[in-house]
């Protein structure tokens, strides 16, 4: 079994485009969102990109927002204005590291306050 050793890994294949926008609970892509829609001007279509960060794709809504995944920050799907920094409204609360953010599981928005509101 020590030759499985030298095979190389082959990562899943994420999708094209991620759609986020308000839905039922636990549905993949999907943001149960609360009553503060504070957020909603980053729901959309977000495009994968060329570019990668912490070994996963970085997406972008068209002149918007990034999509990633971020190690540092327990290992989330992030969105924010800038991909790979700290500043962020939307994000996986999963921290199962899902390589492709569509596996992703639960998500938190920040509100209008700036306060973190659980997706169900």
């Amino acid at each position: 079994l020590w030759w499985r050793l030298l095979q190389p890994y082959h990562y899943p294949e994420c999708p094209s485009h991620i759609v986020l926008r308000t839905g039922p609970p636990h549905s993949p892509s999907n943001l149960s969102q609360p009553s503060s829609h504070a957020q909603d001007a980053r729901l959309g279509i977000y495009e994968k990109t060329e570019l990668m960060f912490d070994y996963r794709p970085v997406y972008r809504k068209k002149g918007g927002d990034y999509l990633y995944y971020s190690h540092d920050d327990h290992q989330n799907w992030l969105v924010g204005p800038t991909w790979g920094g700290k500043l962020r409204a939307i994000q996986s609360n999963s921290q199962d590291g899902a390589f492709c953010p569509n596996a992703a599981t639960a998500w938190v928005v920040a509100g209008a306050s700036g306060e973190w509101q659980e997706s169900d």
